[in-house]
């Protein structure tokens, strides 16, 4: 029994709910219940949020240098990032071991702003801001329009509602442009703030 607990521990590092599912499969009713609740109080769901670092990749791989868990503590080991930032790009991360709530925010359907700023090597252009305003296609998809403000000749704030794998500078560079520096300042409501680089803090939730 001491086994098949600790296996439903780690279990629940990448979803609870396939621990339970795991548990119907093997006991009665009444313990799957019993061993539920112990589960979610040994290892209870985990939110935080992460200033990454630019440099750092977002990978669980060891192997790879300077990997984003370098920068954080052990306990947070089990932590999946809620989408992807580029080894060149910083700022706001989002990690839980919740698993249906990640599943739920990485669907490609799932509707949560996440805000970037940006800095280009051309000036911006009339033709790169309606890539970005309007429908773009890129590779298979279709990109949703997005909201944008113009800051300078070379700087924008740009807000996307999908997760297309390197949008914004896949987008520039078909319009003959080069992301120079990338930020992202905000996901869904939370805000990157005066959160130091390389530094996290817990939250409640997402």
């Amino acid at each position: 029994m001491c086994c098949n607990l600790g296996r439903l521990v780690r279990l629940h590092c990448s979803s609870f709910n396939f621990a339970k599912r795991w548990l119907l499969g093997r006991f009665s009713v009444g313990l799957c219940l019993a061993l539920s609740v112990v589960l979610h109080l040994l290892v209870p769901y985990k939110y935080v949020l992460f200033h990454k670092p630019f440099g750092f990749e977002c990978t669980a791989n060891e192997s790879i240098k300077d990997n984003i868990y370098a920068c954080l503590p052990p306990e947070f080991s089990d932590l999946f990032p809620l989408g992807r930032l580029d080894k060149n790009s910083g700022r706001l991360m989002l990690l839980t071991n919740n698993g249906k709530l990640y599943r739920s925010i990485m669907n490609q359907d799932a509707d949560m702003e996440k805000e970037y700023l940006l800095h280009t090597h051309h000036p911006i252009t009339d033709a790169l801001i309606q890539g970005f305003t309007q429908p773009f296609q890129l590779g298979r998809r279709i990109t949703l329009p997005a909201t944008l403000e113009i800051l300078d000749f070379h700087t924008f704030k740009v807000v996307l509602q999908e997760g297309i794998n390197r949008q914004i500078r896949r987008i520039c560079a078909k319009h003959e442009n080069q992301v120079k520096k990338l930020v992202r300042i905000r996901f869904g409501n939370h805000l990157l703030g005066d959160l130091p680089c390389g530094d996290w803090k817990e939250i409640d939730g997402f």
